[in-house]
């Protein structure tokens, strides 16, 4: 449904409050979230509600991307191509990496990678790559 429970970290250590996360997503019109496709990220429920879903429309995932589509439920709308070929084995995949009955959007779309400029907009949100992995420097032939 898009709750979001930001209350711990990766170590289980709690930290104090959202980080002003809550005040973004029930402020704006509309709220997307980009995390990594985990069984521990993808819960049915979460203990804890730091961002309430409401306004998050759109979940985008390092597999795929999770949309509301005329109701409460995330639905699987599109999946990377990098993450397979075949649809069904696809859909396998990132359901092994979701913690609950996933759903399947009837017209789902094979996402293009993102673009070298996209990557480098979304590297100024993940400066330290928590999310996005550390860039890959760009090594020069000398002659």
């Amino acid at each position: 449904f898009g709750n979001v429970n930001s209350t711990r970290t990766k170590e289980g250590r709690f930290v104090v409050g959202s980080g002003g996360a809550n005040d973004i997503a029930t402020a704006a019109t509309e709220t997307l979230v980009a995390v990594q496709q985990r069984r521990r990220a993808f819960v049915p429920r979460v203990d804890y509600i730091t961002c309430p879903g409401k306004r998050i429309q759109c979940v985008m995932s390092t597999m795929g991307r999770f949309e509301k589509r005329g109701g409460d439920e995330l639905v699987l709308t599109g999946y990377f191509h990098g993450v397979g070929k075949n649809c069904a084995a696809v859909v396998r995949k990132i359901q092994e990496h979701c913690g609950w009955e996933l759903r399947v959007s009837d017209d789902l779309e094979v996402l293009d990678a993102p673009r070298d400029e996209e990557l480098a907009l979304l590297r100024l949100f993940d400066p330290e790559g928590f999310f996005l992995g550390k860039p890959v420097p760009h090594t020069k032939a000398t002659p």
